[in-house]
Order: C-alpha cells, then sequence, then structure tokens
C-alpha cells in the first residue's frame, strides 16, 4: 500500500488501528476516542481485523491484498519482505 500510495506503511497501521480498533472511554466526564492496539487481538480478532483491512483496501484505494489463507500470500510476503 505504501508503494502504491506514497503514505508510509506506519501512517496505514495506524489510520486502520484508529479506523477498527478505537474505543469511547469515560474519564471522568469527558469522552476521550481511544486507539487498540493489534498486539492486544487474538486470532479470531486479528483475522476479522485484516478482513476489514483488505476490504476498505480494496474499496478506498484499489488495493487487493493477500490473507495468509490466500493461495499467494507467501509469495506476497518473500516479495516485500525485503523491501
Amino acid at each position: 500500500m505504501e508503494e502504491a500510495t506514497g503514505t508510509p506503511k506506519e501512517d496505514f497501521h495506524d489510520y486502520y488501528k484508529a479506523k477498527y480498533l478505537s474505543r469511547d472511554v469515560v474519564v471522568g466526564k469527558r469522552w476521550y476516542r481511544v486507539p487498540g492496539s493489534t498486539t492486544d487481538l487474538n486470532t479470531l480478532q486479528m483475522t476479522n481485523y485484516l478482513e476489514k483491512v483488505k476490504a476498505d483496501a480494496a474499496t478506498e484505494f484499489g488495493i487487493m491484498l493477500p490473507l495468509p489463507e490466500d493461495r499467494n500470500y507467501q509469495t506476497f510476503i518473500s516479495e516485500y519482505r525485503i523491501r
């Protein structure tokens, strides 16, 4: 996604955490929106998160991302690991 859009991968990571993992909390009498973390997700939650990211990347940016269970996932990982 970084290569296709020019947006740094760290910014995409923060963007998707804010979009799909944020939650509202009350501190005192004030509401705040706080980001979640992918490190706190279990396997099912991470799978759901990645499916949302994949769908959004396709819809919003025209980028098709593979999921781990996809046939060409290892090829994708091998290609982008060195970048």
